[in-house]
């Protein structure tokens, strides 16, 4: 299986991860505790998931990660992102690509 289709699953087989992407795209800008309280997830386990989602090039904040400590950031998703990746695996999985 190709390395980007591995990621696609983790990153986009995760429930909290999908629900995060979807809050983000219809309410951009939100930060940590707000998504935590409106997911019902720890602040821990929303940080997380959006930090897995930060790696994969698919969420973003204003602040430089060198400028965050100490910082209320606010969370944007990147919708080209999100499709290309979603792609990725829709290819794979439907027969396309190898």
């Amino acid at each position: 299986m190709p390395k980007k289709v591995v990621e696609a699953i983790e990153v986009l087989g995760n429930r909290a991860r999908t629900e995060i992407l979807h809050m983000l795209g219809r309410n951009d800008g939100l930060t940590v505790p707000e998504i935590a309280e409106r997911l019902d997830l720890s602040r821990v386990s929303a940080h997380a998931h959006l930090q897995a989602l930060e790696r994969a090039g698919l969420v973003s904040t204003d602040v430089p990660l060198e400028q965050r400590r100490g910082r209320l950031l606010h969370w944007h998703v990147d919708p080209a992102a999100v499709a290309q990746l979603a792609a990725v695996w829709a290819k794979y999985a439907s027969g396309e690509e190898n």
